[in-house]
């Protein structure tokens, strides 16, 4: 059936119209158009357009569409005397190809009837069948000649029929209703453009804020904690810096809450695929990358990870976790700032550990050299946190270069082992030919002799962790307590890790006040001279040992240790007195050594010594030392 077109109301019988009730009608329309600020409420204003013109010529139903960018008209709200349908109508789209009814309507930019709507071919007819509509009038929206928009106004499945009144009634509102939808739609777009502008400025500002506060804590020299709980306050999530080795380094949550354990599991990926997809982003990019949730991996939060650089670098990375709310770009951007002051706060620390690290080996250089004002390095020590007047040790460790980046970090980490262990924060330390030099002070509430035995067997433990190999030497001085001791405590060290280097022994560790004899003839013998003397006293000894399976050198190591004691000796070994003097009888027979002289006594320790250094001589006579074996660290008693 034909679409019949209807004459605009300028030109029909004012007589036909009640104008009073269409002006009605558009002065509350005009009114709600003035409220207007969001695109919701354009919304409620086409409702009541179309509540309004249904009203007018008693229609039952309606649904008003508007013109978009493309051309197509695209359901805004409905409205039907049985219920609510706007959700019905969003999805809608009037203008299509196939809907001639629609484009009838904007090219004549007048209202169009359309009677058996179900059947006539210019309708979507399988929507008028959805819908229930028998017939349809469609007036225009109409704008400078523009069809802003259609409103599509049905009678609810009944007989009717749209008088003339009804027909210029219906044009007559939407022309002056269309004005109303044109401005209104204007000012949402206006007040919809500045509460972004509004949004972006408040943005800005709370960034700068930020900012201003973050710079003021690097300022007044807060750490790396206090940085992380500033930014966990001015977030409102809880924030972690991390290392670049993933390793926590500060963690905070806002308002001084208490900090959840397992935050620390999300921030790092709970699984290494995780994070490696984390530090793969990041380091890639270079910039902040929000993460998924990964409940499966016990991740249950979005986190956005922020990467800390230096000079392209990543040193370490913030990461924010997402307790609710999404990440926004005042959020990026405060995480960004952050780890940029982060990072330079942490390089700012690792210069000034830097140059402490480098005063206090200028320092204890000083020391161990001598030669410097006394009143000088006690006022130096105090600023650097050590009483040069309290005993210390000077622990001499050989067969390392810290020239050598590797050999360096073997120091920093031996140096922090003693700390712990001591229970200090730090020790001094310095490198010197050949090794390093550690000044480790001694233990409280010990003698000197039960306080060295301690710290030698504490710096025996500490180099078997960090070279298990046995390659280093140490020798330990004896109690230091005023500056003169350190220069004299360094230089003995120092000759007899060099004699012990020369009889290729290592892994030893050894007090000074230990090595007896050994000791004042470090600078007198040569190695050959020792090795010499120690065969010609021994060899014979060994020897009868090895030939017939026995126990003379062990029985004579025995009985020096009990002091010369044959029943002592005899209760140690499990074996009868007669026993160790039958032995002894044998050492003597055998040999140049005299059990019952205390200088061959003497003699025979300064020997064993020479053997525990160097090792066994050669039966043969030779002096070589390739009999000596590298050892793992001995704390000898």
């Amino acid at each position: 059936m034909d679409a019949e077109v209807l004459p605009s109301p300028v030109t029909a019988s004012l007589a036909l119209v009640n104008y009073a009730s269409v002006f009605e009608a558009f002065k509350e329309v005009a009114g709600e158009a003035t409220k207007v600020r969001s695109p919701e409420s354009v919304d409620e204003l086409l409702r009541l357009v179309g509540r309004r013109i249904c009203e007018l010529i008693d229609a039952g139903r309606c649904s008003v569409y508007l013109r978009a960018d493309g051309g197509l008209f695209h359901g805004q709200v409905g409205y039907s005397a049985s219920g609510r349908i706007d959700d019905r109508i969003k999805p809608l789209v009037a203008g299509v190809e196939e809907d001639r009814f629609t484009q009838e309507i904007v090219q004549t930019r007048a209202p169009v009837l359309v009677t058996d709507a179900r059947h006539d071919a210019r309708t979507l007819q399988r929507t008028m069948r959805r819908w229930s509509v028998q017939d349809m009038l469609g007036v225009p929206l109409v704008v400078d000649d523009t069809v802003i928009g259609i409103i599509y106004i049905d009678k609810l499945d009944r007989d009717h029929v749209y008088s003339d009144r009804e027909l210029h009634v219906a044009q007559t509102f939407a022309s002056l209703a269309a004005s109303a939808i044109h401005q209104a739609s204007l000012l949402a777009q206006l007040s919809g453009r500045s509460a972004v502008i509004a949004r972006q400025r408040e943005t800005l500002q709370q960034a700068a804020d930020a900012h201003e506060r973050l710079t003021r804590a690097v300022l007044s020299g807060l750490g790396a904690d206090d940085i992380v709980g500033l930014l966990a306050d001015l977030l409102r999530r809880p924030v972690l810096a991390l290392s670049d080795r993933l390793e926590p380094m500060a963690v905070a949550a806002p308002d001084q809450a208490p900090v959840q354990p397992a935050w620390l599991v999300a921030a790092r990926g709970a699984g290494e695929a995780l994070v490696s997809m984390a530090v793969r982003r990041v380091v890639r990019t270079k910039s902040s990358v929000i993460l998924p949730p990964a409940g499966d991996l016990g991740c249950p939060y979005r986190r956005l990870v922020c990467p800390m650089l230096v000079q392209g670098h990543v040193v370490g990375y913030l990461v924010v976790l997402d307790k609710g709310a999404p990440f926004t770009a005042l959020d990026d951007r405060i995480g960004q700032h952050g780890a940029t002051v982060l990072t330079l706060q942490l390089f700012n620390e690792l210069r000034q550990a830097a140059a402490r690290t480098s005063a206090r080996s200028e320092f204890l250089g000083d020391l161990l050299h001598g030669g410097r004002d006394v009143e000088s390095l006690h006022r130096r020590g105090r600023v650097l946190g050590v009483d040069t007047r309290a005993p210390h040790l000077v622990v001499h460790v050989s067969g390392a270069s810290v020239g050598d980046a590797a050999e360096g970090e073997l120091l920093a980490h031996l140096a922090r082992l003693l700390a712990r262990e001591s229970g200090l924060d730090e020790v001094l330390t310095t490198g010197v030919p050949g090794g390093f030099v550690v000044l480790l002070p001694l233990p409280h509430g010990c003698n000197d002799v039960d306080a060295m035995r301690e710290a030698k067997q504490l710096v025996t433990e500490a180099l078997l962790a960090v070279r298990p190999d046995g390659s280093l030497s140490t020798v330990i001085s004896s109690v230091c307590r005023c500056p003169a001791d350190y220069a004299k405590a360094h230089a003995e060290t120092r000759k007899m890790t060099e004699m012990l280097e020369r009889f290729a022994s290592r892994g030893r560790v050894d007090l000074v006040s230990e090595l007896g004899v050994l000791r004042l003839l470090a600078t007198a013998a040569s190695q050959s001279e020792l090795l010499g003397f120690a065969r010609d006293l021994l060899v014979p000894l060994m020897a009868h040992d090895r030939e017939t399976q026995g126990d003379l050198v062990s029985t004579l190591r025995c009985f020096l240790d009990h002091g010369g004691q044959v029943r002592n000796t005899a209760k140690a070994l499990g074996v009868h007195e007669n026993t160790v003097r039958y032995r002894l009888a044998r050492v003597s027979k055998l040999s140049f050594v005299d059990p019952e002289r205390f200088e061959s006594l003497l003699d025979l320790r300064l020997a064993l010594q020479v053997i525990d250094i160097v090792g066994e001589p050669a039966s043969g006579g030779s002096t070589a030392p390739e009999t000596a074996t590298p050892a793992r660290p001995v704390a000898r008693s």
